[in-house]
């Protein structure tokens, strides 16, 4: 998987400073890294076990949608997404 970062203002792809970044998150243990890394793995979707709430993988995947999440809100406003979303998402006007 090759996660991708922001430099400035753009987005570039680079998996080197992904595994960097968490790497340093994984040894970071200061409050606000871990309420990133609960972030990171609440976005990636996956399971952990409690003993090992923070994997590498789901990390990962985590900083992946979370680049593609800010890139979207760049281009579209959020209350016009949650508009489509309650349009097309019929269970999402409920939540």
């Amino acid at each position: 998987m090759v996660a991708m970062l922001v430099v400035g203002s753009s987005v570039k792809a680079d998996p080197v400073r992904a595994c960097v970044l968490v790497w340093q998150l994984q040894a970071d243990e200061s409050k606000e890294a871990k309420e990133f890394r609960d972030v990171l793995v609440r976005l990636s979707g996956r399971q952990t076990k409690r003993k090992k709430p923070h994997t590498a993988p789901a990390l990962l995947a985590g900083v992946w949608i979370l680049i593609s999440m800010l890139t979207l809100l760049d281009h579209y406003n959020l209350h016009n997404l949650r508009q489509l979303a309650c349009k097309f998402i019929p269970q999402f006007s409920t939540a």
